[in-house]
């Protein structure tokens, strides 16, 4: 099980593949036609597409040297898929909160375009990508080949 946390599951051994930060990102057409936020606050003057698994889903949290912020934004979607909501994104439909390396990509085609970038995002999508997996006397070859390979791929030795 793939799993981003910072409290792994206890009754499971966690290998640790990599960090990711949350992101908030816009389209360059969303941000052309509706302005730049310049503070979180701006947010609420803006259409948020959030996550709809949990009550404050849309309740974004930020933090910048000293100063804690807390916005309850609105949208006219929300949906729990990272991908689908990237997609609304580009379309230029709203603003969105994404780890790290579900926009990497976007962000470097010029997609999408980080937006309050001196502002960290508090999500509880970021953190410690984790690999967790039962524990056991006896790994079959191929879960252990899996993890192996995983492990290699996610988190290279300089």
């Amino acid at each position: 099980m793939f799993e981003l946390t910072h409290f792994p599951r206890e009754n499971l051994v966690a290998k640790s593949l990599g960090h990711t930060n949350a992101v908030l990102c816009a389209s360059r057409s969303y941000l052309q036609s509706h302005g730049i936020p310049f503070h979180p606050d701006n947010l609420t003057q803006h259409d948020c597409l959030y996550l709809n698994e949990q009550p404050n889903d849309n309740v974004w949290r930020f933090s910048k040297g000293g100063e804690d912020v807390k916005v309850e934004v609105e949208g006219s979607y929300s949906v729990n898929h990272s991908e689908i909501r990237l997609n609304a994104v580009k379309q230029g439909l709203g603003i969105g909160i994404f780890p790290e390396f579900v926009v990497e990509e976007a962000i470097q085609n010029g997609e999408v375009i980080q937006v309050l970038p001196e502002w960290r995002v508090i999500s509880r999508y970021q953190g410690e990508i984790t690999l967790q997996f039962p524990q056991s006397k006896f790994m079959p070859a191929r879960r252990r080949a899996f993890i192996d390979f995983m492990v290699a791929s996610l988190n290279p030795e300089p």
